[in-house]
């Protein structure tokens, strides 16, 4: 690459490190999100993220913010903000820009207390959903992906919905608030060990009927205009074991 083309290369790289930094807001969700020391935040789609921005010469900050509050600065669409690892749907996409996927999830998995005796048998996520003596947790303003949510709607489970995060979602589940939550299995592991809690306290039980694993993008506000988006899907693009979509 010479002449023009390498100047434009310089002078975006320019403009790009010269830009306000993009707030990459995150909330603690291990195995994809995780905060440490000195504000660094490691993670299954926090290091594919922070290396996407870090190749296309994007500076960016981490904030801890609220999931339910993450939705509401993309549709406000009044600052620099994106939002790591989330999945991609219609609504979404009328008020955010996404990048290409950064991570795959497993398949979902149904996770229970082990002594909640009326899950026994329910290998099927669609047999769950339609057990009307069973109640499904839902963190309040969450995706579970085209499928699942599509199911959600048409097969009407009895849903308790949580505004808090998932740690305090395993411990509902431990105290009979709620029959079940659905997780990716590496998700529901990793979890259970983060908040220090007794794997055999659980049932994790796989879905015979349960779709491919979602793919988690980078969302951001109408803010981050599309140069900066495309600049981050080719850096994605170079990293190794992306996802295809």
């Amino acid at each position: 690459m010479h002449g023009p083309a390498l100047l434009g290369l310089s002078l975006w790289t320019l403009a790009a490190h010269a830009a306000e930094p993009i707030n990459l807001h995150f909330n603690e969700r291990p195995p994809y999100l995780v905060s440490g020391q000195g504000g660094a935040v490691t993670g299954l789609t926090a290091d594919r993220a922070a290396e996407a921005f870090r190749q296309a010469g994007i500076p960016f900050a981490w904030v801890k913010t609220p999931a339910l509050r993450q939705l509401a600065l993309l549709k406000e669409s009044a600052s620099r903000d994106c939002l790591v690892g989330w999945y991609k749907n219609p609504e979404r996409e009328r008020f955010a820009r996404y990048t290409l996927p950064i991570y795959r999830d497993g398949r979902i998995i149904a996770l229970s207390s082990a002594r909640t005796a009326d899950l026994a048998g329910s290998d099927r996520l669609n047999r769950l959903l339609k057990n009307p003596e069973l109640t499904l947790l839902v963190k309040d303003g969450y995706s579970y992906g085209a499928d699942v949510d599509r199911r959600i709607r048409q097969l009407k489970p009895r849903i308790y919905g949580v505004a808090q995060e998932s740690g305090y979602m395993l411990r509902m589940i431990l105290e009979g608030n709620g029959s079940y939550l659905l997780a990716a299995e590496e998700e529901a592991r990793a979890l259970i060990a983060h908040e220090g809690l007794d794997l055999g306290k659980f049932r994790l039980i796989p879905l015979s009927d349960a779709p491919l694993g979602e793919l988690r993008h980078i969302a951001c506000s109408r803010k981050v205009p599309g140069r900066e988006i495309e600049a981050l899907n080719a850096a994605i693009r170079r990293l190794p074991g992306m996802p295809r979509p």
